[in-house]
């Protein structure tokens, strides 16, 4: 059981950095494609 909840947790936690990550990817991304 605390194996599954600490797969779990670390599997929210890398959710986490990748939907900031695309937050502020995203933007930059749009800004990089829309000056060429």
């Amino acid at each position: 059981m605390k194996i599954i909840y600490e797969t779990v947790s670390k599997f929210i936690r890398w959710g986490v950095i990748d939907v900031i990550v695309a937050i502020i990817a995203l933007p930059l991304f749009m800004s990089i494609v829309s000056s060429i």
